[in-house]
């Protein structure tokens, strides 16, 4: 949809092409997109396909298209990122990590057996690429010829069951990328896990060197946490929100998308403070209460790039003054 910014009614649209996804919180084929510098949205699709749409006058037109099928099969798209390079990189439901050469159509694939992924990616600026699946946490990057090889992978608990409001046994969390690569310890990548009795927010540095442990802090109460969000990076600290409970039927449904709120759902924002010199995390603060508080407050403009201490300058992540932010190289989707 391409949609009018002061009123926000519709000026043109654009059908995608496959069938749509029977589940309310189906997450492949569009999903999740990106914008690239030309300003086109690059978007996978329900067929299998990755379409590059752009906007024409008061048309969007598809400017290109990447057939995946041949080598995912019927395994969804559940997202597309850029690297450094301009190499594209995409994951699939089914486990599958790719890269795809836009120049040339060229496609180099690694499986992970036995492992699912319902979560975006992150990509930095060494040419790390950052991919969670429902067991471990990679770091890929691009050997010969931009073929995908893991660097290195850090496993975590992902606890006994897949819990109400999440999509699979395991992190909900896209990787959360902090600080600059060449940083200490090559900056640093936060996700939860899924522990019982208790979720964790984990903490690690994220170079070439491997996932070296930063800390871990316990969030909310034993047997009522979840989480299907990215932790959100404001300076040293991390805010972590809680899905516990938001369920329609069978599928896990996050809020405000369907339904409101239900009575078994568990309310909750945490605030973890991470203390990079010490290598520990402690829980700054946690609500678990409900509010219902008319606000005349505004929402921030923009949204900055996360740095620790003791670099603290936000950045727009290269955008002039004024213009909407593109996706910072610290993704929190």
């Amino acid at each position: 949809m391409l949609l009018d910014p002061d009123d926000l009614g519709a000026i043109a649209s654009l059908t995608l092409p496959g069938r749509a996804g029977s589940s309310p919180t189906e997450v492949s084929g569009g999903g999740y997109f990106y914008l690239d510098q030309l300003d086109r949205a690059v978007v996978p699709t329900k067929d299998g396909t990755i379409q590059v749409v752009a906007v024409r006058r008061d048309a969007l037109v598809t400017e290109a298209r990447y057939d995946l099928a041949p080598v995912i099969g019927t395994s969804g798209i559940v997202s597309v990122l850029p690297d450094w390079s301009g190499r594209m990189w995409f994951v699939t439901g089914g486990g599958l990590v790719g890269v795809l050469d836009p120049a040339t159509g060229a496609i180099s694939t690694h499986a992970l057996p036995g492992e699912t992924i319902a979560n975006s990616i992150a990509v930095d600026e060494s040419g790390g690429v950052f991919v969670v699946s429902d067991h471990a946490l990679y770091r890929f990057d691009a050997a010969a010829a931009g073929r995908p090889v893991v660097t290195w992978r850090a496993a975590y608990d992902r606890g006994s069951r897949r819990k109400p409001g999440q999509l699979s046994q395991g992190s909900g969390t896209t990787p959360t990328l902090i600080g600059p690569a060449d940083g200490p310890g090559g900056g640093y990548v936060a996700i939860t896990d899924n522990a019982d009795p208790r979720m964790r927010v984990l903490v690690m540095a994220r170079g070439k060197a491997g996932p070296e442990k930063v800390c871990e802090q316990p969030v909310f109460g034993p047997g009522k946490g979840a989480d299907e969000n990215s932790l959100v990076a404001v300076g040293d600290d991390l805010i972590v929100e809680n899905n516990y409970g938001y369920v329609v039927g069978d599928h896990a449904l996050l809020k405000g998308m369907l339904g409101g709120r239900q009575v078994d759902t568990e309310p909750g924002l945490a605030r973890v403070h991470v203390d990079y010199t010490t290598r520990t995390c402690s829980l700054a603060w946690s609500d678990h209460r409900e509010r219902f508080r008319a606000s005349s407050a505004r929402s921030p403009s923009r949204r900055a790039c996360s740095t620790p201490s003791p670099t603290r300058a936000p950045t727009n992540c290269g955008r002039p003054a004024g213009r909407a932010p593109r996706r910072c190289p610290t993704p929190g989707t």
